[in-house]
């Protein structure tokens, strides 16, 4: 008997110190490893570390799987048009690496991220074969809603929405840096190939969407559907755009004196 309740005591001690995720501690001089899908996962269920500091250590395939919500940082509430959950506002260098065959079917605040936190970064990350279709607002295919940065990482599938739908980002408030997106963007406003909407406050440049198509009613662009007064710099796209009024190759509509 009491080799059963030590075995059992040294069972549960020894779970309770079994490392999180694939290795590494959350800190910049030691990040947590995401290694599997598990650990991706894991992290979306995970909101209490989504300021700590992650590495993609290995190319991550998400076939065989529907979701509802973003994968990380996704919205809890379907009911409200704004966001209610727990942005992620750490880092995510994917150095390099690529996630794959995200599949998502869900109402706001869509993509592999649903928020990006204003302290947030998300870097050298691919996300490559997605389908995502939203229907309602701020749905991309990297993130739904960036108050962050998001720096030379790219997108390539399918995405649909309704309003503030992008390539690789719904709706920007933060900046997107040296980034591009690649495949079919659909919606009804604000439909970008590259952003939906860049707000007042968003910042873009030395990014690029090609080899694709962006297709909406109104507030449609190559690049960003709606530049609510953001500043977009050394950016171009070459991909085909179609809608009905306020249409662009690069910008649908562009509010403000913003520099382009």
């Amino acid at each position: 008997m009491r080799s059963i309740v030590f075995y059992t005591c040294f069972f549960m001690y020894s779970t309770s110190l079994a490392p999180a995720y694939s290795g590494g501690t959350g800190t910049i001089e030691n990040p947590y490893q995401i290694a599997t899908s598990q650990d991706l996962m894991g992290l979306g269920e995970t909101p209490e570390d989504s300021d700590r500091h992650f590495v993609l250590t290995a190319d991550i395939d998400l076939s065989n799987r529907i979701f509802d919500r973003a994968v990380i940082a996704s919205d809890t509430n379907d009911s409200t048009y704004w966001f209610e959950g727990t942005p992620f506002s750490g880092h995510f260098d994917g150095q390099g690496h690529v996630i794959r065959n995200l599949h998502l079917r869900g109402r706001n605040y869509l993509g592999l991220f649903g928020q990006l936190g204003s302290d947030g970064l998300i870097s050298n990350l691919g996300v490559e074969v997605i389908d995502i279709e939203g229907t309602s607002v701020c749905v991309g295919g990297l993130v739904g809603e960036n108050h962050g940065s998001i720096l030379s990482s790219y997108c390539t599938g399918v995405i649909k929405g309704d309003h503030y739908v992008g390539g690789l980002v719904g709706k920007n408030h933060g900046s997107v840096l040296s980034s591009y997106s690649t495949g079919r963007v659909t919606g009804d406003h604000s439909i970008g190939g590259l952003v939906g909407n860049n707000g007042y406050y968003g910042i873009i440049s030395n990014c690029y969407h090609s080899t694709g198509t962006a297709t909406g009613t109104h507030h449609v662009g190559g690049l960003i559907g709606f530049n609510n007064g953001g500043n977009v710099s050394k950016s171009y796209s070459t991909g085909e755009v179609t809608g009905t009024y306020i249409v662009g190759g690069i910008v649908g509509g562009n509010h403000y004196t913003a520099p382009l």
